[in-house]
């Protein structure tokens, strides 16, 4: 619930969105990536003013996008003016939303808004990802399945709303979103649904894993790819602790993963090259 002071702030932004810009860039995901870390460390740009918060969640949401009480206005709202004197003359802004990446329909809708938009992709080991995306669901408390279980059990609990999800874009369900542990990693058929709506050249893809390595590295390839120039930032806090940590998953749930995700994995490196084997 907003207090008075955010809601003030609020209807002032609302009011004068029409002299807001639009995104120049967004992260387009994957969840439980390393988007949050990437969004903080590119908004230390001088050149880029980051949007009111990190996630915006207008795109993939139809009550978000189609409702006329929280359309296009609503979400410049978000963004700074296309110009004011106590921002630089030439800046980029954008935003970070990992739900973008997953969730169908959200590439029309970004393609009819901003069809000029850079689109960053960053894509983990899709079962280190699996299992970061349940614990997270844990700790808020919306999980209550064993890991194991929470496998065994995904194509029961997203699989009767899924073909509805895919094919109505005024329809989500929140299990689908979730719960999609295994569907969340099937990187391919998400960026097919995003290349058959942008060029190549407006994509970024890199890999978590990388990002997690050197961070510094992967953000001037950011900013590189924005028109940028190159900037080291005095620290790289970390915000995906144990990365590298070996994963406490018993041998046969594992096993499970790695054969769901092979055929897909490789559909991938088809795509984008050897770089991307998980």
């Amino acid at each position: 619930m907003m207090n008075l002071r955010d809601t003030i702030a609020h209807q002032y932004r609302l009011r004068t969105s029409s002299w807001r810009r639009l995104p120049d860039f967004l992260i387009l995901g994957t969840q439980k990536g390393g988007t949050t870390s990437l969004y903080q460390y590119i908004i230390e740009h001088p050149a880029i003013i980051s949007a009111t918060r990190k996630e915006i969640r207008y795109f993939f949401n139809p009550k978000e996008y189609l409702d006329g009480q929280t359309s296009l206005g609503w979400y410049k709202s978000h963004f700074p003016f296309n110009w004011s004197p106590f921002q630089p003359q030439s800046f980029l802004t954008g935003e970070a939303t990992p739900e973008y990446l997953y969730i169908p329909h959200t590439p029309e809708r970004t393609a009819a808004t901003i069809p000029q938009a850079k689109l960053i992709i960053l894509l983990r080991d899709p079962i280190k990802r699996a299992y970061s995306q349940y614990r997270h669901n844990v700790r808020r408390n919306v999980e209550k399945l064993s890991f194991s279980d929470a496998i065994a059990r995904e194509e029961e609990r997203i699989g009767p709303y899924r073909e509805r999800v895919e094919t109505d874009p005024t329809y989500l369900k929140i299990d689908y979103n979730r719960f999609g542990y295994q569907n969340r990693g099937v990187y391919w058929r998400q960026l097919d649904r995003w290349q058959r709506c942008f060029p190549d050249e407006q994509f970024l893809i890199l890999k978590s894993e990388d990002f997690f390595a050197n961070p510094e590295d992967s953000v001037n390839q950011v900013f590189a790819f924005l028109g940028l120039s190159p900037l080291s930032l005095k620290e790289y806090p970390v915000n995906n602790s144990g990365n590298a940590a070996p994963l406490p998953i018993d041998a046969q749930t594992h096993q499970t993963l790695v054969d769901f995700f092979q055929p897909h994995n490789q559909k991938l490196v088809e795509r984008l090259g050897p770089k991307f084997q998980y």
